[in-house]
């Protein structure tokens, strides 16, 4: 072969493996960029499985009367989202602002629910008749006051579905329990004990029949002298 010839072949030959090469890179580069949208289109999935048990909670929450609101706006987030993909593919980095924007509204969400679960619960848990649990029957007290306790508990988690429904469960059955007891008299007579005990002297002859003529309480009255 003649010189000319054969730098002529190796010229030809030169151009393709670039252009071979030029391919090869591009397919990694594509490779590469395809693999970094996925993965931050995972990400913003989870973020917006999240964000839907958190909404799924707050409208548990409003559905038993507890006002829980957030000014959030999700709207913009999902509109920039719909015109980017009209475009074209969006890129990771678009992605990623888009899973920033869901994380932040599920945190603000969340923090209105808690908020607002606690302060409600809590008032509601106050607000039982506790001073009718020694009137509450013996065969029930234990499992009342059990009861009573358990909502303390669930008033100061974070809220769930599954601890939402608990609660209400709960309260029913402790609203049961004091509504067979019935209110009568005694009732402002047991406010005025403290942690289960009165000075004998405090009780009028009048309120000391009353509390023998309860047969509920028959049972948990004793006279002490402290020593």
């Amino acid at each position: 072969m003649n010189p000319d010839a054969q730098t002529r072949s190796l010229a030809t030959r030169a151009k393709q493996l670039t252009a071979l090469a030029r391919v090869k890179r591009d397919g990694r580069d594509e490779s590469q960029t395809r693999g970094q949208v996925q993965t931050a289109l995972n990400r913003l999935d989870q973020g917006l499985v999240s964000l839907g048990s958190t909404l799924s909670t707050r409208r548990k929450l409003r559905d038993v009367g507890v006002p829980v609101d957030t000014a959030v706006d999700l709207e913009q987030s999902v509109r920039r989202l719909q015109e980017q993909v009209e475009l074209g593919r969006p890129t990771s980095q678009f992605l990623q602002v888009r899973f920033r924007d869901v994380d932040a509204a599920r945190v603000a969400i969340d923090a209105a629910n808690d908020s607002a679960w606690r302060i409600w619960s809590s008032r509601i848990v106050d607000g039982l008749p506790v001073a009718l649990l020694p009137r509450v029957h013996f065969s029930r007290r234990d499992a009342t006051k059990k009861r009573i306790s358990a909502m303390h508990t669930l008033s100061a988690k974070k809220p769930s579905i599954p601890d939402i429904i608990q609660f209400l469960l709960d309260l029913d059955r402790v609203k049961d329990d004091f509504s067979e007891v019935g209110d009568s008299g005694i009732d402002s007579l047991l406010n005025r004990f403290s942690d289960g005990q009165i000075l004998l002297a405090d009780l009028s002859d009048d309120e000391l029949q009353m509390l023998r003529g309860d047969l509920s309480l028959a049972d948990q009255l004793y006279v002490r002298i402290r020593p």
